[in-house]
């Protein structure tokens, strides 16, 4: 069973909010009368970490992306910002096959 969206971005959004509170989270899972083990379960789900399954509520697949807009106000490509800093910026007329090559050493090196 797969996690619906609203779900999804209510934990997106409490993870994101403990993160920047600097509570620990058995502290800021009291607070919100959450379970500590689902805290971390989304957590780990939401970050792509070990233990995350596909399927099942994963949305480690997640990413966000903003597009770009170009003189002229055209669009100009897109930037798939992927966490800790990193950052894939994709130009009008990139090669898909690069690309994926690109995502699929990027998921190496993050397993």
């Amino acid at each position: 069973m797969r996690a619906d969206v609203e779900t999804v971005g209510r934990w997106q959004e409490a993870v994101a909010s403990q993160a920047a509170s600097g509570v620990k989270v058995a502290a800021f899972c009291r607070e919100r009368g959450v379970a500590p083990a689902a805290f971390y379960r989304w957590r780990r789900r939401l970050r792509g970490g070990p233990g995350a399954r596909e399927g099942a509520g994963s949305v480690a697949g997640f990413v966000e992306m903003v597009s770009g807009a170009g003189p002229g106000g055209r669009g100009s490509g897109v930037a798939l910002r992927l966490g800790d800093g990193l950052t894939v910026a994709v130009e009008p007329g990139f090669d898909g096959e690069t690309l994926r090559r690109v995502v699929a050493a990027l998921r190496e090196t993050a397993g």
